[in-house]
């Protein structure tokens, strides 16, 4: 799981939506969590703990029903930058849960 401090909205906004997000490291970590729980037999994978300055924390989670959306974004992401390794990872991945 991703965990993150941040000073504010903007800045947790601006590390997974703004211009110079860090895909690879979003994706990573999203596939790398489904994987974990979907090994653990646990129905939601654990993204990333956002913890603002000012004391409040937000937990970005996805329940299972939501994994191979996921998982198909992440497979996109890795296709469009040629990562073949990490896509055939992916489609394992994939092929596991829709059984």
């Amino acid at each position: 799981m991703l965990k993150l401090k941040c000073k504010d909205n903007e800045e947790f906004i601006n590390y997974f939506f703004g211009n110079n997000c860090d895909h690879e490291v979003i994706y990573k970590n999203m596939v790398n969590s489904i994987e974990l729980a979907y090994h653990a037999k646990e129905d939601i994978a654990h993204f990333a703990e956002i913890t603002f300055v000012y004391g409040d924390t937000i937990n970005l989670d996805a329940q299972r029903d939501d994994w191979l959306e996921n998982l198909t974004c992440a497979l996109r992401y890795y296709e469009s930058n040629e990562q073949y390794e990490k896509c055939r990872k992916i489609v394992k991945l994939i092929d596991k849960i829709s059984m």
